[in-house]
């Protein structure tokens, strides 16, 4: 007992002891989890530190992007200012453009109305032409008229010459025979004679003076011929001498013209490919800001969608210029033609005016100096407006030259903006990565320290998952089995729901038979019950009487029927038995005796 005393105190001794370890390590446990506690809660206040670090930048990046948006936006609205101002001077080029196709009109009028008067100057050379050739033929008629009268005068001077030969030998033969014939009476035949050759002499002195009339009128008519000749070929001369150099100059100028118009075409095609070039370079750069744009700010692509829309819009456009230019153009030969047929009905119908024009040649010829006169100041002056243009299209030039450097130096600006921008986010980054591999040590040094804590936590977690697993092993099983039991329950539930559609569908077919029965039968009976009435109205009152109370039993027995009736498929879903159909009710019975009855009806 002693032994086993001294052994139960040792025990004890052992137990305290144990007990007083225990509540050491109890206590250094708690002093430890009280400094992991600690640990934490620096760790912590640490993580929560370094996220309002991190917020605070994040909130210094937001602002910093926002600002990197604003000037986006602003560099933006600048590019669709600029774009709005090269839109302006597009409309200004296009409304110049029309400027000077208005003044080419212009021009080209001109030059046609010159044209025609050139034309109408033609036709009256022409007519000039047929007219000497006209005269021409007079005086050549004249000429042949005049050889004629000539020669007839000469003949006739000839018959007269022969006639006063003849008449001198027969003088010379009357002297002869007066010298026989002194007898006759020579005074009365001398001054026969002398009469005679008196009326001659006069005769011929008329033809004479006749023909020298005609001949000085003839000389007179050749004189002024010559000298209408003469002076028709000194105005053909003069109008030849003015026509040659006003053709020449005309041809110079139209050549000049061309040339200019050529040079101011390809001025401007290789201004046009000048600027198409650039307009290239500028999208190609537009694109690759865009791009970059892009990576850095999504949220702008629904305006650079919209800005290629308007891109289109102006492209489109600017093909609609091109369509109205071509029809313009299209119209203006129209019009050309249209005053070429214009111009040949002129020339037709000038054709009838010559002659009167003819009587105005020398008005005319004023006219022409006086017009010539006119082109040359409308020729220096249309000299002095092209050099006006040569200079405006020079300014302009020049202007859209300075606007493009100010374009590229606007580039250049935003990309060093861009550049400086790019150097500024990549210290930042280098700043950040720097942060974060010195929170990535701390977090290192933390994970180690709390990976010890997460082993033995993992440990006593695993001994909780085992025990857990466990129950929820027995909790699975006893699920199954509730689940189990709730799919019988709910397929027993859906027998039980088709047999009570079922059933019911069965009721309602049966009730809807039944209430056509019942109809059937009601109208039997109101039929029947009509019909006893009217055979049973000659009986006598007694008779009536009892009938009708018969009629009231009946119609008390039908009510309750059809309640049993109503009643029994509700009830049970049994058929009806064959002896209940087959037995045939009271008013059925009491229709029938009223069948059998007769009327008291006398045979008289």
């Amino acid at each position: 007992m002693a032994a086993l005393r001294k052994a139960i105190q040792e025990l004890k001794q052992l137990k305290e002891q144990c007990v007083e370890e225990q509540g050491v390590e109890m206590a250094a446990l708690r002093e430890t989890n009280q400094e992991l506690q600690q640990q934490k809660q620096r760790c912590v206040e640490e993580k929560d530190k370094e996220l309002a670090a991190l917020l605070k930048e994040n909130k210094t990046l937001k602002q910093e992007k926002q600002r990197c948006v604003e000037e986006k936006d602003a560099k933006t609205a600048a590019l669709q200012k600029t774009n709005q101002e090269l839109k302006q001077q597009k409309d200004r080029c296009a409304e110049e453009k029309a400027v000077k196709i208005a003044a080419l009109r212009e021009r080209n009028q001109e030059l046609t109305q010159l044209k025609e008067h050139c034309v109408k100057e033609e036709a009256k050379m022409a007519a000039l032409q047929t007219k000497n050739q006209e005269l021409k033929q007079q005086k050549s008629r004249c000429v042949e008229e005049k050889d004629a009268e000539m020669a007839a005068l000469l003949k006739e001077n000839q018959t007269l010459k022969q006639e006063k030969e003849r008449c001198v030998v027969e003088e010379v033969k009357v002297d002869k025979k007066e010298d026989v014939e002194v007898k006759v009476e020579p005074e009365v035949r001398h001054d026969v004679k002398m009469n005679a050759l008196e009326i001659e002499q006069k005769l011929l002195r008329g033809n004479i003076e006749e023909l020298n009339m005609k001949y000085g009128k003839l000389l007179k008519i050749h004189e002024k011929d010559k000298a209408e000749m003469a002076a028709l070929r000194k105005t053909n001369q003069h109008l030849k001498q003015l026509k040659e150099p006003c053709v020449e100059e005309k041809d110079a100028e139209m050549a000049a013209l061309q040339k200019t118009n050529q040079e101011l075409k390809q001025e401007k095609l290789r201004f046009l490919e000048v600027k198409h070039f650039e307009i290239v370079v500028l999208h190609e750069r537009n694109h690759e800001l865009q791009q970059q744009k892009e990576r850095c700010v999504e949220e702008k692509d629904a305006e650079i969608v919209a800005s290629h829309e308007r891109n289109q819009e102006l492209e489109q456009q600017k093909e609609r210029c091109v369509e109205e230019k071509d029809a313009e153009i299209v119209a203006l030969h129209e019009r050309n033609q249209e005053l070429e047929q214009q111009k040949e009905r002129c020339v037709e119908e000038k054709d009838a005016e010559i002659v009167a024009l003819h009587e105005r040649n020398q008005e005319l010829e004023q006219q022409k100096e006086r017009c010539v006169e006119e082109k040359d100041a409308e020729i220096v002056a249309s000299h002095e407006r092209n050099q006006e243009l040569e200079q405006q299209k020079e300014r302009c030039v020049e202007e859209k030259d300075a606007e493009i450097v100010a374009l590229h130096e606007r580039n250049q600006e935003l990309e060093q903006q861009k550049e400086r921008c790019v150097e500024e986010k990549d210290a930042e980054i280098v700043a950040l990565h720097e942060r974060n591999q010195e929170l990535e040590q701390q977090k290192e040094r933390c994970v180690e320290e709390k990976d010890a804590e997460i082993v033995a936590l993992h440990e006593r977690n695993l001994e909780l998952e085992q025990q857990k697993e466990r129950c929820v092993e027995e909790k699975d099983a006893e699920i199954v089995a509730l689940h189990e039991r709730n799919q019988e329950l709910e397929q027993q539930k859906e027998r039980c729901v088709e047999e009570k559609d079922a059933e019911i569908v069965a009721l309602h077919e049966r009730n809807q038979e039944l209430e056509q029965q019942k109809e059937r039968c009601v109208e039997e009976k109101d039929a029947e019950i009509a019909a006893l009435l009217k055979k049973q109205l000659k009986k006598p009152p007694k008779a009536l009487c009892v009938v009708k109370e018969e009629l009231v039993e009946v119609k008390v027995e039908l009510e309750v029927e059809q309640e049993v009736r109503v009643d029994q498929p509700e009830q049970t879903n049994e058929p009806i038995p064959t002896t209940q159909r087959r037995t045939t009710p009271r008013w059925r019975r009491v229709i029938n005796s009223f069948y059998c009855i007769r009327p008291n009806v006398n045979d008289d």
